[in-house]
């Protein structure tokens, strides 16, 4: 198969442009599977040119930008990735309704020595509702009900408000939080499942 290079200098994006992917905190499931290898061809490693700032996030697989967003983002101070859903923050303490699963890939932190199959997937009203999987292992679980802590609910929602100007996209700088730079590498085999698959597919 055939993978797409990004360079953080060059701040290009793949686009979905069609807003069936447009998930929500009321749909049932969907799931986000992509494979990726991080590079750079000039910076000696895999992070953007100068931008090696404290939590800056490159998108890997996103839809949003901090609040009003999911999918899987790149750490590139931590060399961890992170993959969930975040709604809008709220109340007098501004509290925060990200819920992501945070994991680094063993043996190859900054994902620059080979390639690594990403999969995020949701199941509304679940226990073990928010699930990430890096190269076949569940790397951990967060819950999606409210009586175990979940916030967004109600008018609260993880879906951008407009899908023309914030579809979801295969790298550029859309993420889940932190200070965005744009990804640097390669990806490739972005698949968008409408439903919650299962850890053997």
């Amino acid at each position: 198969g055939q993978s797409v290079q990004f360079v953080s200098e060059s701040r290009h994006e793949l686009d979905f442009d069609d807003n069936k992917f447009d998930f929500n905190k009321d749909t049932p499931g969907f799931s986000l599977s992509i494979w990726a290898k991080r590079f750079h061809p000039n910076t000696g490693s895999s992070d953007a040119a100068g931008q090696h700032n404290p939590n800056s996030n490159q998108g890997i697989f996103v839809r949003g930008q901090t609040a009003n967003s999911y999918g899987i983002t790149f750490n590139q101070n931590t060399n961890n990735i992170s993959a969930g859903v975040r709604g809008a923050s709220f109340g007098p303490s501004n509290t925060a309704t990200q819920r992501s699963v945070t994991a680094a890939v063993p043996g190859d932190n900054d994902m620059t020595q080979s390639w690594h199959h990403l999969v995020l997937t949701f199941e509304s009203g679940s226990t073990d509702g928010i699930k990430f999987y890096i190269d076949s292992d569940l790397k951990g679980t967060q819950s999606t009900l409210a009586h175990e802590g979940y916030l967004i609910t109600g008018s609260n929602d993880f879906s951008a408000s407009n899908y023309a100007t914030e579809p979801l996209t295969v790298g550029g700088n859309d993420i889940l939080g932190g200070n965005t730079v744009f990804y640097n590498g390669f990806l490739q085999y972005p698949r968008v499942y409408d439903r919650t698959i299962t850890a053997a597919e």
